[in-house]
């Protein structure tokens, strides 16, 4: 940034540090923009002169005074022109329809090298060097970096603010800012600071300055407003994030005790059903345990009667034949025993499945 040539606003001679501005150096002195201010008076007088000095209209402009300067240090866009013609530079308005470059410049704003701005009798740079474009406004008190897409928006809030925007025609000058700057482009770590807010100068409204606070100033006010917003809004999703059990808490205690009992009774009724679902799988289950044991029963039974039936034995000519002897009252006490024992644990079942079932009552 020290590489960039900036002059810091003196009285009111702006349009000599925006034409310095734009060419990076000090070419350009009140003096000799005076100059070029009188020759110019000179060339209007001798033009009026024409159609005579007795004239109203050539009394009239000696008495108006001087239009392209004044002991302020205002010097009208024909000087600052003028002074750009030396370097075969030319000032062409933005808004100017039948010129190529206006157009380009107005599709693109970085097509072009530079820009002049000019409210009522304040004037700046805005120029490129290297990369990068600088807003070399002499009421800052240093260079500006921007950035291209910030360009764009500049250039459109100096439009509504009353701005009117030349673009600069031509091949500038080589400066040491322009070589230094295409190898090491700027940081900028700090925002130059607006050393005053322009006012009138006593013979014109705002010669030299602006009546009211640039554009650029009420951008800085946005943009720190904005870093405001950003932390607003990064602190309320931080306390979102982190709020959500305390917020489901809250929720639960403002609900009114209705709504809470109920609640309960919803979780009961779930309870209950999960239980009954249970209670359910488990008669299944206890169905097919008794139909398990019933089978077990009668092989139990059946076997047993076959274990205690008597045998005998007839022997025959050249054979031995085996018979099962019939039934008697020998094996009718342990079939009855098996019996009894069958109808004591079926009695033991029945009771155990009127206990589960009085229990889902």
């Amino acid at each position: 940034m020290e590489s960039v040539f900036h002059e810091q606003q003196d009285g009111s001679l702006c349009a000599q540090h925006c034409l310095n501005a734009l060419l990076q150096s000090s070419y350009f002195t009140a003096v000799d923009l005076g100059a070029i201010a009188n020759e110019m008076d000179q060339a209007e007088r001798e033009h009026m002169a024409a159609r005579g000095v007795e004239t109203e209209e050539y009394q009239q402009f000696v008495q108006q005074g001087s239009s392209n300067m004044d002991d302020s240090g205002f010097f009208s866009v024909q000087v600052l022109a003028s002074a750009l013609a030396v370097w075969d530079l030319e000032l062409v308005p933005l808004s100017k329809r039948d010129h190529p470059t206006a157009q380009r410049a107005r599709d693109d704003p970085t097509a072009v090298s530079a820009y002049i701005c000019n409210f009522r009798e304040h004037w700046f740079t805005i120029r490129r060097l290297g990369s990068q474009w600088f807003n070399l406004n002499s009421l800052l008190s240093g260079p500006e970096l921007i950035s291209e897409s910030y360009l764009t928006l500049f250039l459109a809030q100096l439009r509504q603010e009353g701005y009117t925007i030349f673009i600069v025609v031509g091949s500038l000058p080589l400066c040491e800012a322009d070589q230094v700057l295409s190898v090491t482009p700027a940081v900028q770590r700090e925002r130059p600071k607006l050393l005053r807010a322009p006012g009138r100068s006593r013979s014109r409204q705002g010669a030299g300055s602006s009546s009211a606070a640039p554009p650029y100033a009420a951008a800085q006010d946005d943009e720190a407003e904005d870093d405001e917003l950003r932390r607003a809004l990064e602190i309320s999703r931080q306390l979102h994030d982190s709020g959500d059990v305390s917020l489901q808490r809250a929720l639960a205690e403002t609900q009114p005790p209705g709504a809470q009992a109920a609640a309960i009774s919803d979780q009961d009724l779930q309870r209950a059903l999960e239980l009954s679902r249970q209670t359910a799988e488990d008669d299944a289950s206890l169905q097919q345990a008794l139909a398990l044991s019933l089978l077990s029963e009668d092989e139990a039974f059946g076997q047993a009667d076959d274990q205690r039936r008597p045998t005998t034995t007839t022997t025959t000519t050249g054979s031995t034949r085996t018979e099962a002897a019939p039934t008697t009252a020998t094996t009718v006490a342990p079939v009855e025993d098996l019996r009894q024992r069958r109808a004591k644990f079926l009695d033991q079942l029945e009771k155990k499945t009127a206990e589960g079932g009085g229990g889902n009552d």
